[in-house]
């Protein structure tokens, strides 16, 4: 099994050295160069509406974002102790897979582009805490040839 966590602030300015990180990651298990970009814009447009909307009260909170691969799969799990947070599902806004628009009325942009360019979103509020899933797809020859794995790597931001 391969794993980075990173424990990060609760404020926007950690969101682009966690995306790095994660995209980094990525790389570092075998998505190519734009799969790993898509994976940076889909974390920081995640991370910032956690911060927006689900840390507006407490902005000294926390953030655990968990990668895993499993089998050709990348599962990034983003944790926070905020309020629940309105999915895209309730926005109204577009489903894994179809095509991005350029915003949408209720929501902007950013549900949109994560949805569109993760495989699968999930998102559950459990215990009093949101958990966010996204999920992406690993090509098969890459994912059964991890060069260079993370293993149980824990990054603090």
């Amino acid at each position: 099994m391969t794993e980075l966590i990173v424990n990060m602030a609760g404020t926007t300015e950690a969101i682009p050295e966690t995306a790095d990180a994660v995209a980094r990651f990525a790389s570092g298990i075998g998505l190519d160069t734009e799969a790993a970009r898509q994976i940076r814009v889909v974390l920081s447009e995640a991370l910032n509406n956690i911060i927006a909307y689900a840390l507006l009260f407490n902005r000294h909170q926390r953030i655990q974002i968990k990668c895993l691969v499993e089998k050709d799969v990348l599962t990034i799990d983003i944790h926070d102790h905020g309020l629940p947070l309105k999915t895209s599902s309730e926005y109204g806004c577009p489903k894994s897979g179809d095509p991005c628009p350029d915003g949408c009325t209720q929501c902007g942009r950013g549900w949109p582009i994560i949805v569109h360019w993760a495989d699968s979103v999930e998102y559950q509020r459990k215990e009093g805490h949101n958990i966010l899933t996204l999920y992406k797809t690993l090509a098969p020859s890459k994912a059964d040839d991890q060069k260079r794995p993370y293993r149980g790597h824990t990054a603090p931001v």
